[in-house]
């Protein structure tokens, strides 16, 4: 999830440490192979962390094997959630970052095998903490796309940010389409599991690879300037400030609550998709084509749109015009899921719902980066693993909630409930924005020059100065 680095690089033409000595890359540039073999491991990590992490996306079979009803299994996809928020302050002040990664991995194969034993014993709360064993994981593993990156030659980190970053939703599309057509009743979850337990014990064995990395060197914490410091040439002072200082910072900004419900949002669909067309109608796999299809689409805008951002005006254009992208398709989702309910599934509606779980990925999930480096540049000279940390605090809290309230309500009130989160989220963005544009008009216009929010024709009496 975590892809500032793609748009920083893409922005600024520099890596996360140029202009810094990095024992990281001095320590891992002596082997390319090195760099591959921790990068395809970790993405490997990554993937499988979304995929048993959705193993309870499609209710029926959890129910059957636990014998539970709905609100419990939402409850489990809940704990996950709740899982991430226990390990983000870790990630936000832990120096020991290596062993901290060790430890995310052994946690995220554990779940696996613990949750296995548990569903044989039909432990159901057993089952709820090996999902937040896995939730634990990801809030470590999120935060190091940026961190490997870094071991790399400048001209390679954004690719390989991008490829560690959305290793996550590929591996979510995928236990998103497979899950529902391999694991349909009970029996065929239980085997599921049994196999996940082997796929954990060679993932595990994986993970010396990872000795590779160097210890990060606590100096190097401190985040680069954001893409607004830079732009606008104003000196960085990330990481100059105490912790309960970058807090107090952070927690002064609206931007945070507002992107974090937007992440939150689109993490809760993420995780509620099979719950939701299922329960208007769509079958179990159709559902679970459609979540793959919300998670793949989310991948590829994120990956193709960062790439072409080069300003500062640029990215808040991009965040503008994904609001009103979201908007439509979220607007579509409402209409088609009560069709389908009023009327049932009729000749076109799959291909129309894939196009509306596709045009939601790319807008709502395909946000996330962009969300992210606004956030970080606006809470600037707070350090940016303090300002995504809080973000996805304020995201997860929010997606815990609404899963669990998604998983006790019907699929309609579930529609509901998700829209109106959308519509609000766009009415604080639509205000932000109008008192963000009056503060620009205070700033002089060589500010605005050197951040791309002004063309030179229209400062020309400053061209002189400027030059």
């Amino acid at each position: 999830m975590f892809m500032i680095a793609n748009i920083r690089c893409a922005v600024t033409g520099k890596g996360e440490t140029d202009g810094r000595r990095d024992p990281t890359n001095s320590r891992m540039a002596v082997s390319g192979t090195a760099r591959v073999v921790v990068l395809l491991v970790y993405s490997l990590h990554n993937a499988w962390n979304c995929w048993v992490f959705l193993n309870f996306a499609n209710y029926a079979p959890v129910e059957r094997l636990l014998r539970v009803g709905e609100p419990e299994v939402g409850f489990i996809n809940t704990a996950g959630f709740l899982g991430i928020l226990i390990t983000l302050p870790l990630v936000t002040i832990c120096r020991r970052r290596r062993l901290l990664l060790f430890l995310a991995g052994l946690l995220n194969t554990a779940a696996a095998v613990i949750r296995y034993f548990a569903a044989v014993q039909g432990n159901y709360l057993v089952v709820v903490a090996s999902n937040l064993f896995s939730g634990a994981a990801f809030g470590v593993l999120g935060a190091w796309p940026p961190l490997l990156a870094a071991a790399w030659p400048v001209k390679r980190r954004t690719v390989v940010t991008a490829v560690a970053s959305l290793s996550n939703y590929v591996g979510g599309a995928v236990g998103g389409f497979c899950i529902p057509l391999v694991a349909a009743d009970s029996a065929a979850l239980l085997r599921l599991l049994w196999w996940q337990v082997w796929a954990a014990t060679v993932l595990t064995a994986l993970m010396v690879s990872w000795l590779w990395i160097p210890p990060t060197h606590p100096q190097l914490q401190a985040s680069p300037p954001s893409i607004t410091l830079q732009l606008l040439e104003l000196p960085p002072q990330s990481g100059q400030l105490a912790l309960w200082e970058e807090l107090k910072l952070c927690a002064s900004q609206r931007s945070i609550m507002i992107f974090g419900l937007l992440v939150g949002l689109s993490v809760q669909m993420q995780g509620c998709a099979n719950l939701i067309l299922g329960g208007v109608g769509f079958s179990p796999l159709a559902a679970g084509v459609g979540n793959s299809v919300y998670q793949l689409s989310a991948a590829l805008v994120g990956m193709v749109v960062a790439s072409q951002v080069q300003q500062a005006q640029q990215l808040q254009d991009t965040l503008l015009w994904l609001h009103r992208g979201i908007l439509l398709s979220s607007t579509l989702f409402v209409t088609m899921c009560f069709l389908v309910k009023q009327y049932g599934t009729f000749y076109g509606s799959l291909p129309l719902m894939l196009a509306t779980m596709a045009a939601m990925g790319s807008t709502l999930m395909g946000a996330l980066p962009f969300c992210l480096e606004k956030v970080v540049a606006e809470v600037a000279p707070a350090s940016d693993n303090v300002a995504s940390g809080l973000l996805y605090t304020v995201a997860m809290l929010i997606t815990s909630g609404l899963t669990q309230a998604s998983a006790c309500v019907s699929a309609p009130v579930a529609v509901i409930l998700f829209y109106a989160g959308v519509l609000s989220e766009l009415a604080l963005f639509n205000i932000s924005t109008r008192t963000a544009d009056r503060a620009l008009m205070k700033l002089p216009d060589e500010h605005l020059l050197h951040a791309g929010l002004l063309e030179p024709e229209d400062a020309a009496p400053l061209q002189g100065v400027l030059k």
